[in-house]
């Protein structure tokens, strides 16, 4: 199981926050920032998707035919 979180700094920019939670789960991937031009490649294959401030957009999810959740 591959879980994406496209804008993981705005997370963890206040909170120290731990992800071992979800790394037990899959394959994690945090990305700091992701523009809507690097969206499309980072969420391809991803299982889960986790967002804070970044835009889930009906074109992001169309790159997604993974996507469960």
């Amino acid at each position: 199981m591959k879980i994406v979180f496209l804008d993981a700094f705005t997370m963890n920019a206040v909170n120290d926050l731990s992800y071992a939670a979800l790394q037990e789960l899959g394959s994690l991937h945090l990305y700091p920032f992701t523009t809507v031009a690097e969206e499309a490649e980072r969420v391809a294959d991803a299982t889960i998707l986790i967002v804070n401030k970044h835009k889930v957009t009906a074109a992001l999810l169309s790159q997604a035919p993974s996507l469960q959740y």
